[in-house]
């Protein structure tokens, strides 16, 4: 590409070289100056293409000024095109690598939960008479390959009993594939008193709380999400 602009360089400028010196050398070949006038000497050929080629090297000046000036427009937009599409690179690059981060971040997350969700209650039975609790029945199940630790069971409430927070023992430790049942008696009188028996079940819930063999800490409300605890 650069040839090819170079080449058409050579030949505009040659162009406007020959033109002129083609038009003035037909013109001093048939001039013939007036009987009354001598005819120019020496002298004045020379002065007068020395003019020409002045006229000739302006001309030619010009037409490389102008390629130069096109070169470095086109230079120019070149180095613009080359900036933007680094730019671009550069913000596709960002983005996959927070797209990694965050996959890698994800998993994980996954992985660290992955023995606190195998940890879960089943077959909770909440009894409740006049708005007061009285009995809860259920089963712990660790279904992770690792042992769980310091595991704890409380009931605790949700909406307008969310204050409620009733210790229901220590386990301890729960083995791989191992199940502990409940069966606390409770007394929650004060903070249910005046709601009946089935708005008490729906607001309260059995959570756990535990440490993986990791020694992360975890709570767990139901069988919904594990939380981590962070230790401060």
């Amino acid at each position: 590409m650069a040839k090819r602009r170079l080449v058409v360089v050579v030949f505009v400028a040659a162009a406007v070289i020959a033109v002129p010196l083609a038009i003035l050398a037909r013109t001093a070949a048939n001039y013939k100056p007036p009987e009354s006038v001598d005819p120019p000497t020496l002298a004045d050929w020379m002065q007068a293409w020395g003019t020409v080629a002045a006229v000739v090297a302006g001309l030619l000046a010009a037409v490389f000024t102008a390629g130069l000036l096109i070169h470095e427009m086109r230079e120019a937009d070149r180095a613009r095109r080359d900036a933007s599409r680094e730019r671009a690179d550069a913000e596709r690059d960002r983005r996959v690598a927070q797209y990694d981060r965050d996959l890698a971040r994800k998993e994980r997350h996954d992985t660290e939960k992955a023995q606190a969700r195998a940890v879960i209650v089943d077959n909770t039975e909440i009894s409740a008479d006049n708005g007061e609790i009285r009995r809860v029945r259920g089963r712990v199940h660790n279904f992770s390959s690792g042992p769980i630790l310091s595991l704890e069971v409380r009931l605790v409430g949700t909406g307008m009993l969310r204050d409620l927070d009733v210790p229901m023992g220590v386990v301890g430790t729960l083995e791989p594939a191992g199940e502990r049942s409940l069966d606390t008696a409770v007394t929650t009188a004060a903070p249910t008193r005046g709601l009946d028996d089935h708005a008490v079940k729906d607001l309260v819930t059995v959570e756990i709380r535990f440490m993986d063999s990791d020694g992360r800490r975890w709570i767990r409300r139901g069988n919904g999400q594990p939380e981590r605890v962070r230790e401060l």
